[in-house]
């Protein structure tokens, strides 16, 4: 797969799971994983599209829109097997998180890694230790999952003290300090992760002010709801684009809609629409952990 992207001009970095697997873990198989994350630019989505779709892929039904998601997902079967893609042009979801890093940032310091394929490339360590620490709180709200702690743990051992002054000044830059101070710290905890004192005193925010200036530490607030995460995007994005999130949220594409419920037959669409909101509304309000 990666190989047909690079053929049709398409340059990808892998992230996440299956890059960890091959250059942190002793084994690839030690570290599972249920797809692979891929990192493309967003003037390329609609040309990996299409190598997807020429290998035989399916594309998985999700909610498109231009700010609700910033990724899809492709399944190609194989001998038995889903072996599913997701491949994003912003590193996640949320605001808070989605423009953390651009592709260009990220391809400047990323490195092969020939153990995985030969056209594959995947984040430096500074870069991927920040985005582990960012992704276990932006789309698994800050539960104690061992095995992203796992993956922080093996990145933070691989760096030394250039490395970890690189995070520090990132963390700081970005405004991430408190995210990340929380996942190394539960690695810390758990698992004995080298975290150096100097550098829990700058994540802390020794001498300054930390909660005020990030947005993402409203993701560590203990009863989390998807109301407040989507409070925290609105904040983030001007008053033309809040209107467009949430008319993605509430009004997704009507073939969405009508793919969810297994219909066809557009008449029914303001009465799908509806029942969606309805059963909807309550998760927004439940406690995420």
């Amino acid at each position: 797969m990666l190989d047909a992207l690079a053929g049709s001009g398409v340059k990808a970095l892998v992230f996440k799971g299956t890059a960890l697997a091959y250059t942190c873990y002793a084994e690839p198989t030690l570290r599972p994983r249920l797809d692979t994350d891929l990192l493309i630019r967003p003037d390329d989505v609609d040309a990996a599209a299409r190598v997807f779709e020429r290998l035989g892929c399916t594309r998985t039904l999700r909610t498109e829109g231009q700010l609700v998601t910033h990724q899809f997902t492709y399944v190609s079967a194989q001998h038995g097997l889903n072996i599913a893609f997701d491949v994003h042009w912003k590193l996640s979801d949320p605001q808070a998180f989605a423009d953390l890093f651009s592709f260009d940032e990220l391809e400047r310091e990323a490195r092969h890694a020939p153990a995985l394929a030969r056209a594959a490339q995947v984040l430096c360590d500074e870069h991927a230790l920040l985005v582990a620490c960012t992704h276990r709180v932006a789309h698994h709200y800050d539960h104690d999952i061992l095995l992203f702690l796992c993956d922080i743990h093996l990145l933070a051992r691989r760096l030394g003290p250039s490395g970890w002054a690189r995070v520090s000044a990132m963390a700081t830059a970005k405004r991430i300090r408190q995210v990340t101070l929380r996942g190394l710290t539960l690695a810390a905890t758990l698992l004995g992760t080298p975290v150096p004192d100097g550098v829990r005193a700058v994540l802390a925010g020794f001498g300054g002010c930390v909660s005020s200036e990030e947005p993402s530490s409203a993701y560590l607030e203990t009863g989390l709801r998807r109301v407040d995460i989507l409070r925290a995007d609105l904040r983030a994005l001007g008053w033309r684009n809040r209107l467009k999130l949430l008319r993605e949220h509430l009004l997704p594409a009507p073939a969405y809609v009508l793919r969810s419920y297994g219909q066809t037959r557009r008449e029914l669409l303001p009465f799908l629409y509806l029942i969606r909101i309805a059963r909807g509304a309550s998760g927004w309000f439940r406690p995420l952990r």
